[in-house]
C-alpha cells in the first residue's frame, strides 16, 4: 500500500470515529520528499473533511453578530437525567461550544423537551452575557446556547 493511500485510510477512520454520517474527504495537495534527518520518506498531506450538519439556527444579535445556536438534531432521543453543572459545562466544553471560563448563574433544571438546561454567563468584550445552555444528556451534546429571553422550544 503506498503511502498516500494509508494517510487516506486513516484519516477517514479517525475522521469517522468523530462523526456520525456520510463524509466527504478529499486531497488538496500533497508532497512526498526524503527528510536527510530523520533518513525516511515523509508525506505532508493537507485535505478537506467536510460533513453535513443538521438543521442548525443561528441566533444574530441586534448588530448581526452571532449571538447563539440552535442545532436542532440533538433534540432527538432527548432525556432528562439528574446531572451536576460541572459535567453539563465539561459536555459543553468537549463539543468545543463552551469554554471553562463560563460562570454558573442558576443550578440545571429540566427544561420544556426533556434538556437539561443551566443559565450562565460570559464576559465579552467586558460585558457580561447571559445564556442559556441546553443539554441532551442521553447524547452528551450541546442543543443550544442563547441570550436569555430566545425561546428555544419553538
Amino acid at each position: 500500500m503506498k503511502l498516500q493511500e494509508k494517510v487516506l485510510k486513516e484519516t477517514l477512520a479517525q475522521a469517522a470515529s468523530q462523526f456520525t454520517g456520510e463524509l466527504d474527504i478529499s486531497l488538496a495537495s500533497t508532497v512526498e520528499e526524503w527528510d536527510s534527518t530523520l533518513l525516511r520518506q515523509v508525506l505532508d498531506v493537507s485535505m478537506n473533511v467536510r460533513y453535513a450538519l443538521s438543521d442548525f439556527e443561528v441566533i444574530l444579535d441586534k448588530e448581526e453578530k452571532v449571538a447563539g445556536f440552535i442545532d436542532h438534531a440533538q433534540w432527538d432521543n432527548c432525556q432528562y437525567v439528574v446531572i451536576s453543572e460541572t459535567d453539563l459545562i465539561q459536555i459543553g466544553v468537549a463539543s468545543g461550544w463552551l469554554s471553562a471560563a463560563v460562570h454558573i448563574q442558576k443550578p440545571c433544571h429540566q427544561g420544556q423537551k426533556d434538556d437539561a438546561v443551566i443559565e450562565l454567563t460570559y464576559n465579552i468584550d467586558k460585558t457580561q452575557t447571559r445564556y442559556l445552555a441546553g443539554f441532551n444528556i442521553a447524547k452528551r451534546s450541546m442543543i443550544y446556547l442563547v441570550p436569555v429571553g430566545i425561546n428555544v422550544y419553538g
